[in-house]
Formats: C-alpha cells, structure tokens, sequence
C-alpha cells in the first residue's frame, strides 16, 4: 500500500497493524524499490548542489 502511494497510517489503519516496528517488518522493500529511491536521491543532490 505504501507503494501505491498510501501513508504509512493509512495503511496500519487497513492492515490492521497496531504498531510501526511489526508493519516495518513486514513491509518488504524489493531491489526496484530501493534502485528508485537512489535515482531520486542523486536528482536531488545534483540539483540541489549545483
């Protein structure tokens, strides 16, 4: 749900989770996931540095 963009919240409130460290574990993070987020983090330093 995170992936589509939910919060956090919103998504415990769905998933019926009560508590971030149990929805953290079982919010798996795939390798495209974290290949997006480092692409967004270099955008962000090339253009926040230059």
């Amino acid at each position: 749900m995170v992936r589509s963009r939910y919060s956090e919240q919103t998504a415990m409130d769905i998933s019926g989770h009560r508590s971030n460290e149990i929805f953290r574990r079982y919010n798996i993070q795939d390798l495209e996931d974290q290949m997006r987020a480092a692409e967004r983090r270099r955008q962000f330093l090339e253009n926040d540095y230059n």
